[in-house]
């Protein structure tokens, strides 16, 4: 029974996680720094990519990356964004009308 519990805290935690955001972690190191698409960082830089609503991190033998979340069509409701506005600023978000 544990078991069971265990197996939908994990699957719930996953879901939660697809549902809400991406974050993603890749291995670049060259000599202590990251590249992504050609772009060359040193640890703890950050990186917004041009385009792309994102924030790419370098860390020690990775970079992460971390993107918006991801919304459920509601009914009533429209993904409204200011592409503009640097990453998290520029993530989608729901307007309602009973808002």
């Amino acid at each position: 029974m544990a078991l069971k519990i265990t197996n939908l805290v994990v699957l719930a935690l996953g879901l939660l996680h697809v549902c809400c955001a991406f974050s993603g972690m890749e291995g670049n190191e060259v000599y202590g720094d990251c590249i992504y698409e050609g772009k060359e960082m040193k640890e703890d830089d950050m990186y917004f990519p041009e385009g792309k609503c994102m924030q790419i991190i370098c860390r020690e033998k990775y970079y992460s990356i971390n993107g918006c979340e991801v919304h459920r069509k509601k009914k009533g409701c429209e993904k409204v964004n200011d592409p503009s506005k640097p990453y998290p600023g520029c993530c989608p978000k729901l307007q309602c009308s009973d808002d």
